[in-house]
């Protein structure tokens, strides 16, 4: 994406920052959740905090998934294990990431 910093990626999410905004883009196959800094990083806490196998659902395919609820009423997420352990693992990274720049942006200030 033009105009964005990638904070976190793998084959099949990604994770960036929009330059203009600020916002946080969480891209999910065709899905793409625009966060401000605040509501990605309670999306991240909530998300880390979630158990797949206290929460998942076996689906008529016979496969376990987690739905999660996303700041939009109307966008849920849907992920099987492999793919909900890949997100946690990418938003706990771009989240690391976001805190360190801002760490480093206030060292700069100084």
């Amino acid at each position: 994406m033009q105009n964005s910093i990638v904070l976190s990626e793998n084959k099949t999410y990604q994770v960036v920052q929009f330059c203009t905004c600020g916002h946080i883009g969480v891209k999910a196959s065709n899905t793409l959740l625009s966060l401000d800094k605040d509501a990605f990083q309670a999306f991240t806490s909530s998300f880390s905090a979630i158990s797949f196998d206290h929460h998942s659902i076996t689906f008529p395919d016979d496969i376990s998934r987690i739905i999660i609820r996303t700041p939009s009423t109307y966008v849920q997420l849907c992920f099987d294990e492999k793919e909900f352990e890949a997100m946690r693992q990418l938003l706990n990274e771009a989240s690391i990431l976001i805190q360190t720049r801002a760490i480093l942006d206030l060292n700069n200030e100084e």
